[in-house]
């Protein structure tokens, strides 16, 4: 845990645009705020909701806000993060009461969402960790939501898609209205671009 002062440091800088110093900061708290989502999260939301995907979600808006954010120090900023991931898990909730969970892919946390951001990790850098590295695996795990949430709009999607999804070749660029050599060239771009962040942002990778 950095020390108060550089802890607030990279706050402002971050407030100013300086997009490692947020990434830094979400990879900090990421152990915490997943800890916290997992809390909150519904027993009967566990099934088609895991925390993956509230903090993507929340990654997403902290990097879209991020500039009005007021720094106060390193409580006030998790505190806002908290209530970003709090808030996303509401609505994800409440757009799951209303569609019929029939027609979703369903996510369960620990199970097939982690599983899958495993293996793309492991396909985006190489040999991942051992089962037994939990430490390493958390991090590498904050590490891949910071750096997918910073990517462009179609590397996420693509990656999401064909990994995360396990959809066909044929069934993406379909969903994207492209060709599938187009989605093959994308696929290739953002793996690259996600193994140079996880180098970047990870010291275990």
């Amino acid at each position: 845990m950095s020390s108060s002062i550089e802890g607030e440091a990279r706050i402002v800088a971050a407030v100013a645009g300086d997009v490692d110093a947020l990434q830094s900061l979400l990879i900090e708290h990421h152990r915490s705020l997943s800890a916290h989502i997992e809390r909150l999260m519904p027993a009967n939301a566990r099934s088609a909701i895991g925390p993956e995907d509230v903090l993507q979600q929340t990654y997403l808006k902290a990097f879209k806000s991020i500039g009005r954010f007021e720094p106060r120090g390193e409580a006030a900023f998790y505190g806002w993060l908290r209530l970003i991931a709090e808030r996303q898990l509401m609505d994800m909730c409440r757009k799951r009461n209303r569609e019929r969970l029939s027609n979703l892919p369903a996510h369960s946390p620990g199970g097939d969402a982690s599983s899958s951001i495993r293996g793309l990790i492991s396909i985006a850098i190489g040999d991942g960790p051992s089962p037994g590295q939990e430490v390493m695996l958390e991090e590498l795990q904050g590490a891949f939501q910071v750096a997918l949430a910073g990517m462009p709009e179609h590397y996420r999607q693509v990656l999401r898609l064909r990994y995360l999804e396990d959809r066909p070749l044929a069934e993406v660029a379909e969903a994207m209205g492209t060709t599938e050599g187009a989605v093959r060239g994308m696929c290739h771009r953002a793996r690259q671009q996600l193994r140079e962040e996880l180098l970047r942002l990870s010291r275990f990778v």
